[in-house]
């Protein structure tokens, strides 16, 4: 079914789920008076008496729903969850009876029923067959005798798809108005969809389809862990592909059978899935292996280990009608159906079979006797199958029947001489029934009490049953409590006269003065012959009506019988257990169960099934599955892969990749587990040119590139035991035989977690130069992937020691705690955890590292060598093996990075790296001293902008490469590897690399957006213009591991070497510095930043300033710079600026813009020339300058005005002007008015708390949302431990 049509179908069955589940939920309120309470979480149920419309059958259809809400309700739900799962039910058994009913109809199984509805010619034929729902017809009743004919049609159907037609079922209680039903059938009857009800996969898209993505997707959002059965179900319904389940079973089911016959079957060229070696070798009953055949090979190819023999054990034949398999999370059948295919041709096979045929012909006389019995027998014998939801084990036990009707199609058998399927067993895992005053009724009626016992221990070890489902090991459970009770009944027996015992007549002697002896039973026999005689008696207390019970009482035996029908299955062991589990978080109510039966324990429910099934396989059974593939590298399932997966024997492993599971958001993989542990396991990883799994990629399996041998033990090897199939075995000897980077003294640690990030964390750009290493310290938090040098952007608040940060109950020491004070502040490395290589960069003394951005520390090692080494192939390798990506993003935490082995160097090698490290960190350098927020930044030259800036970017690129191929290189040799060996390895990450670098090189910013923003710092004496201009060269780099400068290199800097004051700077510095911090947006004044930027262009450009603007403009595409700076939003000067000067997630622009309502006026404040005057500067000394300036403009023109008289154009053209000053002037007032508010505030800046903070007094002004937003918080008493927050609550500004 292509996409386009399940895009259809999932429409239509939304629109349908809908349809039906408010048809159902108004007949319940209108006509049953049985709703949702006002009361959150209640149910109204109207009284009795107000029921008077009803009619006596009306009536009895309100009981029976009201004792199906109310069984509901005793397995757990609340009121209201329970009436919306008797709506949620009955909706959905509708919607499959009617899709059930349209595949019949497509495979010439029923009459036609419902593609027409009312004009249906089996409705018709219906009719003549009884005359009184004729009679009705034709007398108007037409939508009643319709729906007696569902019903009809349904009962004939019961017998043999009893859990999708059950007559007790309350859909049988309220049925769709036919108006709905109509609009139901006009959607499923869609012309687009006529060619999907033949195939027996549309059933299965039906059921993922009935729950929107919309209610996953809140579920999801509200609870991360599914919060009940229905949760569990819905968030995991995802249709397995054909292509899987067919691998899955042909290498278990068909895998088995192969063994069994030795090679000589037909499924081996039917099942084009089946992994066969080049040589496998079967042997006989009792033959052992050569010794040497398990031992590992390290000196062969891949190629050559996918050659050599492979000894398969003997494996005993058996009566295919002794072969079972189970599929413990069914959904709607999918791997059922592939092995009942399989098992017919088993069947034959069977039947000419030396061994087996006898038995077969003994009971089948003919070969078409046997084929006839074939559908029947695999139901019954062969095929089992649990699920959690019901709507599931309807759908698959439809699928299943429909496959029946196939096979007697395909026999030539017409529909009265097909046998009847009258025992299938799929089985949905509930909780027994939840009716405790039933329960007591029923267990009152056993003889002897000991049974009755045993019956409720049975209730209450089943109450996990829905959400646990076949997780729960109800059978282990139920054996102890068989052994105790077969004790307790062997004693109550000894005192009893054997005819009070009357649930087991038939074992009383009535030759011998006691009943049958229990004592040489086993607790297995003795359970088997209790559960066959407890199934009997709640058979009959089913039948018994007195009291008005007896609907209820029916509920109860069928709810407990089913129950009784998943112990079976539970105890039951399988040669092959097939499945798609869940995957995920388990549901809030069986973690504890988890964490005490399974080894991955709560952490992920995929790996419970997996054990389960392992548990649930006979001892050489096989078992297949497709699971998310974290399960196989996350550390929370480490001793899930040592003590079940490699114990157990995995044969094969084939990576899928994402998009395999329609909806679902997760990477696969597909494996099957053979009868024991070993030696060696195919991996597959298809190439990505196939366009997904083929069987072109599997079938030649030894002759694919892409396939590798490995025995899985190995991979113990790697800390956590990693799946690192693909690893040369190279790396196993370097992992067994060197030692670790932990071994070796290189420490990683994790570094300090604020938990508040906005109190304690800012730019650098933020704090005063002078508060660096006394009150702020740099900070490596992550952030990009950046091999070889990070450039720290963040510095974190270390007053006093950190005597602030280090008392608050947010945060988290770790490696600043005492204990570790001998690694504070030295050099080291540090990296990004959340990237997709492992690209460690200098850490230069005197910096707090992060948890996102860890430390990596050694006093043995030379650091340069090592930063290099780290940056390997070889070494990313080693920890992408332990994370388990190939390519995508990892966290790279320290536990991954520590068990990576370190190889002996060479000293001239050493010397290299050093070398090599050395060069890496100066050449990344000169590149961030191009950009002002770097701590390194000192100005390039603009004079050669942009050709020159471009030719300096390739050629730092191109050293950076030639960096890392000499230091790979010599990696590569120290951990003893061939480099042919290892190419695609190495190709790989020199890709990653080079992807790092390009966006390590990338400038966000345009050269004209670079050359304006550091022209306006050199305007408010930020940045040296020397620098520009070529008069001043940059110093030369420090050491990597210096501590960083307090001031970057291009900063104006007094001969203290901190930000320069006026007397520091000479008269004939090359232009004038605006030291108040006050720019302004006004053409003419001598400090309007479009004519003081001009300036700076001229002093760099000279007389090739005019063209560079004009340039900067088109670039810009605006028409002047003065549209540039004024615009507000973004391609704006201000919005430009905000977003470079944002890391990290925190905006922390220091150039103002202050703009009028209209933009006709401005102010441009620079953050660093704060102090607690610049507001009543700002008005002084250019806002009411400007305002009485503009006034007299106005008065001018009201006394040009006033000569000119009130006619003429002269006069009209006056009167344009003085409207258009007035504005002028009245916005000029607002602006003052609000400005003066902020100033008269009185608050004292402190660039300590940051910007935002800072800022927020002004949000009437500056364009920027945060600012109004902060400044709410502040009045509402947030942030009361900065400056601006005590002085507010100081004020009386903080809300009371």
């Amino acid at each position: 079914m292509d996409q386009t049509i399940r895009n259809k179908l999932r429409g239509v069955v939304t629109q349908c789920r809908k349809l039906l589940e408010d048809s159902t939920a108004q007949a319940l309120q209108g006509r049953f008076g049985i709703y949702a309470a006002r009361k959150k979480g209640e149910v109204q149920i109207e009284d009795e008496a107000r029921m008077a419309h009803l009619t006596e059958e009306d009536r009895a259809c309100r009981q029976d729903l009201l004792d199906h809400l109310e069984h509901i309700q005793a397995i757990g739900y609340k009121p209201s969850e329970a009436l919306e799962q008797l709506v949620r039910e009955i909706s959905f058994t509708h919607l499959n009876r009617l899709c059930a009913y349209k595949m019949m109809e497509s495979r010439g199984l029923i009459r036609e029923a419902v593609s027409r509805g009312l004009k249906s010619q089996g409705f018709f034929f219906y009719l003549a067959d009884h005359p009184e729902d004729e009679k009705l017809h034709n007398g108007g009743g037409q939508e009643t005798a319709y729906r007696n004919f569902l019903d009809w049609l349904g009962g004939t159907l019961s017998e043999e798809i009893g859990v999708l037609f059950n007559p007790n079922d309350p859909a049988n209680r309220i049925y769709p108005p036919q108006r709905v039903l109509d609009d139901v059938l006009d959607l499923i009857n869609d012309g687009e969809l006529k060619d999907i009800w033949s195939q027996d996969e549309t059933i299965g898209w039906v059921y993922q389809y009935f729950t929107p993505k919309e209610l996953r997707d809140k579920a999801r959002k509200e609870s991360q862990a599914p919060r009940n059965s229905y949760e569990l179900a819905f968030r995991n319904q995802f249709f397995t592909p054909r292509y899987v389940v067919e691998f899955l079973t042909d290498n278990t089911l068909g895998r088995i059978w192969y063994e069994m016959r030795k090679g000589k079957t037909i499924l081996k060229d039917r099942c084009k899935y089946l992994v066969r070696r080049p040589m496998e070798i079967f042997l006989k009953d009792g033959e052992l292996p050569p010794a040497e055949s398990n031992e590992a090979r390290e000196d062969l190819s891949q190629e050559e280990l996918l050659k050599q023999p492979v000894y398969i054990h003997h494996r005993p034949k058996k009566d295919p009608r002794e072969l079972k398999a189970l599929d413990p999370a069914c959904g709607s059948g999918h791997f059922l159906l592939y092995c009942f295919d399989l098992l017919q041709t088993i069947y034959e096979e069977a039947y000419d079979d030396p061994d087996l045929g006898a038995t077969l012909r003994k009971d089948y006389p003919a070969l078409e006797d046997l084929r006839r019995a074939v559908p029947g027998l695999v139901l019954k014998h062969n095929l089992h199958g649990i699920d959690i939801d019901l709507r599931a084990t309807q759908i698959a036990a439809l699928a299943l029947w429909l496959r029946c009707q196939r096979a007697y199609q395909e026999l030539g058998l017409k529909n009265g001489e097909r046998p009847k399927i009258i025992r299938s067993n799929l089985v949905c895992a509930e909780p027994m029934p939840g009716e405790t005053d039933l329960l007591k009724e029923f267990t009152s009626t056993l003889q002897p009490k000991v049974l009755g016992q045993l019956v409720e221990s049975v209730f209450e070890k089943m109450k996990l049953a829905g959400e646990a489902g076949s997780l729960l090991k109800i059978e282990e459970e139920i054996r102890q409590a068989a052994g105790k009770a077969k004790f307790e009944f062997i004693q109550w027996k000894k005192h009893q006269d054997k005819a009070k015992w009357s649930l087991f007549p038939e074992l009383v002697k009535r030759d011998q003065p006691s009943i049958f002896d229990f004592a040489d039973m086993t607790d297995e026999v003795f359970l088997d012959r209790v559960e066959e005689g407890i199934v009997a008696a709640l058979q009959q207390y089913a039948e018994k009506a007195s009291n008005g019970r007896g609907f209820r009482r029916r509920l109860f035996a069928e709810d407990a019988a089913r129950g009784f029908a998943f112990i079976d299955l539970s105890r039951n062991r399988y040669d092959v257990v097939l499945m798609n589990p869940p995957f995920g978080e388990f549901s809030t109510r069986t973690k504890d169960l988890a964490n005490l039966q399974y080894h991955a324990k709560s952490h992920e429910i995929l790996a419970a099934f997996v054990e389960r099934g392992c548990g649930l396989k006979c001892i050489n059974g096989l078992l297949g599955s497709i699971t998310s593939r974290t399960a196989f590298f996350a550390p929370t399932t480490s001793s899930w892969r040592q003590d079940v997966i490699v114990p157990n024997g995995l044969a094969t492993w084939v990576e899928l990749g994402s998009g395999v599971l329609d909806g679902a958001m997760v990477e696969t993989c597909m494996f099957t587990i053979g009868g024991g542990e070993i030696s060696r396991a195919i991996f597959v990883r298809p190439d990505k040119g196939n366009g997904g799994l083929s069987p072109e990629a599997i079938l030649p399996i030894y002759m694919n590139s892409t396939s590798f041998t490995v025995n899985p033990s190995v991979f113990t090897l790697l800390d956590g035991a990693p799946f690192a199939y693909w690893l040369h075995a190279r790396f196993f000897w370097c992992l067994k035989h060197l030692a670790s980077l932990r071994e070796e003294d290189v420490l990683v640690k994790v570094g300090l977690q604020t938990g508040d990030d906005f109190r304690f964390i800012r730019l650098r750009t933020e704090i005063s130069p002078e508060d660096t290493y006394s009150t702020w310290l740099p900070h490596a938090k992550g952030g990009d992937n950046s091999p070889f040098y990070s450039d720290i952007h963040l510095v974190v608040n270390w007053r006093n020691d950190g005597a602030e940060i280090k008392h608050h109950p947010s945060v988290r020491l770790n490696m600043y705690s005492e204990n570790n004070a001998s690694l504070h502040f030295i050099k080291g490395m540090t990296f990004s955890y959340r990237t997709h290589r492992f690209s460690p960069a200098a850490l230069p003394r005197n910096c707090i590292t992060g948890v996102a951005g860890m430390g990596v520390f050694s006093l043995r090692h030379n650091l340069k060598a090592l930063l290099v080494l780290l940056n390997s192939s070889v070494v990313n390798e080693f920890i992408s093996a332990r994370l388990g990506q190939l390519e995508s993003q990892s966290l790279y935490q320290a536990g991954t990075i520590t068990p990576t082995p370190l190889p002996s160097i060479k000293p001239n090698d050493l010397k290299k790296l050093e070398d090599l490290g050395g060069k890496a960190v100066n050449s990344l350098r000169r590149h961030f001293a191009n950009d002002e927020l770097s701590p390194m930044f000192s100005i390039m030259p603009f004079k050669a902008y942009p050709a020159q800036r471009e030719v300096e970017k390739g050629s730092i690129r191109n050293e950076l490469l030639s960096i890392y191929k000499a230091g790979d290189s010599i990696a590569i040799d120290a951990y003893g590897f061939h480099r042919a060996e290892i190419e695609g390895i190495i190709e790989r990450w020199l890709r990653s690399f080079c992807s790092a670098i390009d966006v390590l090189l990338k400038d966000e910013n345009s050269e004209s957006q670079n050359i304006l923003s550091i022209a306006t710092g050199c305007l408010f004496g930020r940045w040296d213009i020397r620098f520009a201009t070529g008069e001043r060269q940059p110093p030369e780099l420090p050491d990597p591991f210096d501590p960083l400068p307090v001031c970057p290199p291009g900063m104006l800097q007094g001969p203290d070497g901190l930000p320069a004051k006026p007397e520091d700077v000479l008269s004939d510095y090359p232009i004038r510095i605006d030291w108040d911090g006050i720019l302004v947006d006004d053409p003419g004044h001598e400090d309007d930043i479009i004519r003081r930027v001009q300036d700076v262009l001229e002093v760099i450009w000279k007389d090739r300033a005019e063209a560079i603007e004009k340039e900067a403009c088109e670039i810009l595409g605006v028409r002047e710079l003065r549209d540039y700076f004024r615009k507000p939003g973004n391609g704006g000067f201000w919005m430009d600026h905000v977003k470079r000067y944002s890391k990290s997630r925190r905006k922390a622009p220091i150039y103002w813009y202050l703009r009028s309502a209209k933009g006709n006026y401005g102010l441009w404040l620079c953050y660093h020339r704060l102090d607690k005057d610049i507001l009543f500067k700002a008005l002084l000394n250019y806002v009411e300058p400007k305002i009485r300036m503009e006034e007299d403009r106005l008065k001018s023109l009201r006394g040009r005005k006033e000569a000119a008289g009130s006619s003429g154009r002269e006069a009209k053209q006056i009167e344009k002007d003085m409207d258009r000053q007035d504005q002028l002037v009245s916005e000029l007032h607002d602006f003052a008015d609000k400005l003066r508010r902020a100033a008269n505030l009185h608050l004292v800046p402190d660039l300590n708390d940051g910007v935002v903070l800072t800022i927020a007094p002004l949000f009437e002004l500056v364009p920027w949302k945060e600012a109004k937003e902060c400044w709410e918080d502040l009045v509402e008493g947030k942030y009361e431990w900065s400056s601006i927050g005590k002085q507010m609550r100081e004020k009386g500004l903080v809300k009371k």
